[in-house]
């Protein structure tokens, strides 16, 4: 149910005029995401994959690069195998413990580095500073999942990196009675290309 003191206001600038795109249980979620990880925008989707996904398909396309942590969670690996390769995006998987190493790799149509720290059933914990400054140097945007540290014990913002992402079906739910995912972001240009992706999804 949306609510506004006038007709006018359902078609202001920000407005919710549809549920998919937002209610006050949703603005709600997103006033707590930020504040867990410190961030200035929280996009929320409809599952932990999703959230996942989403960084590829606003910042990449075809005939770019992407790296992506070879241990991240599998079905994040599985939409880079199946879906960004037929898009004709390139994929190159990476050592976790590379660190500044990941400058080697870099390429000039380089669009995102993705990282799960720590990686899904392994546990390697990446060098998050190093990784966030090579790619910074280069200009090359970065992506976090978050989901382990639920945005308590790791703040990937903080540190450099510029997408902080989280499965909220984990640990901000308590587990097993909802399904959604979280995208946070300092950067006012990612965010747009983030919303955007999600409104055209």
């Amino acid at each position: 149910t949306v609510i506004v003191e006038s007709a006018a206001k359902l078609f202001e600038p920000g407005g919710w005029t549809y549920g998919r795109h937002g209610t006050a249980t949703h603005e709600a979620l997103k006033l707590g995401m930020l504040e867990l990880e410190g961030a200035k925008h929280c996009a929320l989707v409809a599952s932990g994959l999703l959230a996942c996904t989403v960084p590829f398909l606003a910042v990449a396309e075809a005939g770019k690069h992407v790296l992506v942590g070879d241990n991240v969670y599998g079905p994040t690996r599985r939409f880079c195998e199946r879906m960004l390769k037929r898009l004709g995006c390139e994929v190159e998987y990476f050592d976790p413990l590379i660190g500044s190493a990941i400058a080697t790799l870099i390429r000039p149509n380089t669009r995102l580095i993705f990282v799960e720290s720590p990686g899904s059933m392994t546990f390697e914990v990446a060098d998050v500073l190093a990784i966030a400054a090579a790619a910074k140097a280069a200009g090359v945007a970065t992506a976090l999942d978050n989901t382990w540290s639920g945005g308590v014990f790791l703040k990937p913002l903080a540190l450099g990196f510029d997408l902080s992402i989280q499965a909220n079906t984990k640990y901000v739910s308590g587990g097993a009675d909802v399904i959604n995912g979280a995208i946070m972001t300092d950067r006012e240009d990612l965010f747009t290309q983030i919303k955007e992706t999600i409104t055209d999804l």
